[in-house]
């Protein structure tokens, strides 16, 4: 029985500490992917798809492996959940997407079997020929803006994906 009172405080004890480890590694990311970002206002809000600049989303779409983005307007109609009503719209939705210091963020909704909120990080690669994504992530909730968007970065309540992460 002595033995068991010990094992359970290691338990409890090892899964604060992974849960501190693991939400000090998202706020970690803030300061190097989103460096000289994190505080800047961004200089224009996209709430419609066509609007966002072509090589950006040739850019998004690339980093989401498909070869036509399919994506209503942030307020569009679209499917949200895998049971189809009209097979002609797409099964994700702009929120807002906002260029910020010649970068782009994209937030976006996905719809399926299992809702999720997602945000890309885009910027022209070296020789600045092309957009590339630098920068990915998923949320179970929309956040309104990108002011927002920092804040729940910071509390760690976003989830980098870390294959789409390029160093640079």
């Amino acid at each position: 029985m002595k033995y068991l009172k010990h094992l359970l405080i290691f338990i409890t004890l090892a899964s604060t500490m992974i849960g501190t480890l693991a939400k000090g590694a998202t706020t970690n990311l803030i300061p190097r992917v989103l460096s000289g970002l994190h505080d800047s206002k961004p200089a224009t809000y996209y709430s419609k798809v066509k609007d966002i600049p072509t090589p950006i989303m040739d850019a998004f779409q690339k980093a989401m492996g498909v070869r036509e983005l399919r994506m209503a307007d942030s307020g569009g109609a679209w499917n949200m959940t895998d049971v189809v009503d009209d097979p002609s719209l797409p099964f994700c939705r702009l929120i807002w997407a906002a260029e910020i210091k010649g970068c782009c963020v994209i937030h976006y909704e996905t719809g399926g079997v299992r809702y999720s909120t997602q945000y890309m990080i885009a910027a022209p690669d070296e020789r600045g020929e092309k957009w590339v994504v630098l920068w990915a992530a998923s949320g179970s909730n929309p956040v309104r803006d990108y002011p927002a968007f920092i804040a729940e970065l910071k509390d760690g309540k976003i989830h980098t994906d870390s294959r789409m992460i390029h160093q640079r």
